[in-house]
């Protein structure tokens, strides 16, 4: 269904209840991370499936964007991210 929308209507975005910030992490690298490492960054364990393992790698390589709308923290990706940011910031990076 999310390729026939992409290609017949032109729908770009997929919005999943996950964390803003860990999705928008693992979509801003979506392109340097594995299929499963994009999946397993992004979402929350329920969505960890086959099934969606399956709609990442469509997102992977279509111009799709996913983003999240809860501000929960979800993983420890958008944690680790953070710290890298103020690493180089407290060290003149």
């Amino acid at each position: 269904m999310v390729e026939y929308l992409h290609e017949q209507f032109g729908f770009n975005n997929i919005v999943f209840e996950g964390g803003v910030g860990e999705i928008a992490i693992a979509n801003h690298n979506k392109h340097q991370l594995s299929t499963k490492a994009f999946l397993m960054g992004s979402l929350p364990d329920v969505w960890h499936t086959k099934e969606l393992l399956e709609l990442v790698k469509i997102i992977q390589n279509r111009e799709l964007t996913i983003f999240g709308i809860d501000i929960q923290y979800q993983n420890h990706s958008l944690h680790d991210f953070i710290f890298l940011i103020l690493d180089k910031y407290n060290h003149g990076g």
